[in-house]
């Protein structure tokens, strides 16, 4: 399953990168959190500040794809929550997460900046690979998955807001250790126990703006036709 995700992920980007046209270049800024075994439900959980950067190709006013690497952190305590087992275990940490991934994105209506229709909400998904704390085990694999609406401010310059949840594969994001897994020299940074039935999440919500560089000569950056 690693393999393909790679493969995939690798193949997003390449198929975006490959493109000159149709270019956006973009900032991302906003808050992360975390879901696991310390925090189970609430949303907005201990957010944390975080950034990142992207590219987006756009194939036509429904479908684009982009590119991105963002820098986020999470953190929890067991002392937050009332349960009597996390106030015995009493465990809490940081963690800071490098993510590279793509995601194709689908808006709802046709997103033709200015000239036709400035707005559209959007879903979006794809595969990713992040460089965490865990120790023996930086790189994680994790599906982001999400919603957001876009609105062109000119032909240049889309504003968005979007909410990313990221499913991933580990246990080990809040740096608990299940002692049912069988390892001959468990790291020690990690504490008893946690469920390994479930794995972590991490999201991140916030605003997107980008910048779309292409000439008015070439092809209209939004739509498959040529501008006049």
């Amino acid at each position: 399953m690693k393999k393909t995700f790679v493969i995939l992920l690798f193949f997003y980007a390449s198929t975006a990168l490959s493109q000159k046209l149709k270019s956006e270049f973009g900032l991302t800024a906003g808050v992360a959190y975390y879901m696991g075994d310390i925090n189970h439900t609430k949303q907005f959980y201990s957010p944390k500040i975080g950034f990142g950067i992207l590219y987006r190709h756009n194939f036509n006013p429904r479908y684009a794809v982009r590119v991105f690497l963002n820098r986020l952190s999470v953190s929890g305590s067991d002392l937050d929550f009332s349960n009597g087992y996390q106030q015995s275990r009493a465990h809490s940490f940081s963690q800071s997460i490098v993510e590279f991934g793509s995601m194709a994105e689908f808006n709802f209506l046709d997103f033709v900046p200015v000239d036709y229709q400035r707005f559209s909400p959007y879903i979006t998904a794809g595969p990713s690979l992040a460089y965490t704390q865990i120790p023996g085990k930086n790189f994680q694999l994790a599906i982001p998955f999400g919603a957001g609406i876009k609105y062109a401010l000119n032909k240049r310059l889309t504003l968005g807001v979007e909410w990313i949840f990221r499913k991933t594969f580990t246990d080990r994001i809040d740096l608990l250790y299940n002692s049912s897994i069988s390892e001959t020299s468990p790291p020690i940074a990690y504490k008893q126990i946690s469920s390994d039935n479930t794995k972590d999440w991490y999201s991140f919500a916030g605003i997107v703006i980008s910048y779309n560089f292409a000439s008015d000569k070439k092809w209209c950056p939004a739509y498959n036709k040529p501008k006049k």
